[in-house]
């Protein structure tokens, strides 16, 4: 999903490595809950993100996340919603999807579960909290 300066890049790969027809490029979604909804795995590349709302979004819809570990912070819970990988460690994150992909999947309400804690009111209340200087 989405579109980039890649795009064209990352379809002429996938030519080159013949899984053309495994790869479906959606291109910008206004509406990604069902991707998501329906996939087996959500994967994040971003070298930074602020903070990765996509990532709450995926796991929202029960989809378990691998993210480069980038700056800004992560809502990843390793093994519990998701796993994490050094940012730019391209061998390390194409290990751990295969290696997700052929276990057993995380029960989709464990990863609801964890997203609790990103709620608004604790958002607000932390943020309270770091103003106060608590």
């Amino acid at each position: 999903l989405g579109q980039g300066p890649e795009e064209e890049r990352l379809k002429s790969l996938a030519r080159e490595l013949g899984i053309e027809q495994h790869v479906h490029f959606a291109g910008f979604q206004p509406n990604p809950y069902p991707y998501f909804l329906f996939a087996d795995l959500f994967i994040l590349t971003s070298h930074y993100e602020g903070f990765p709302n996509v990532s709450l979004e995926a796991m929202a819809c029960g989809t378990p996340v691998v993210s480069f570990d980038s700056a800004g912070g992560s809502p990843i819970i390793e093994g519990v919603n998701g796993w994490r990988i050094p940012s730019g460690d391209t061998t390390a994150m194409a290990e751990r999807i295969v290696e997700v992909l052929k276990s057993e999947p995380i029960p989709p309400e464990q990863i609801a579960d964890t997203i609790s804690s990103h709620n608004v009111e604790k958002v607000i209340e932390a943020y309270e909290r770091l103003f106060r200087g608590e």
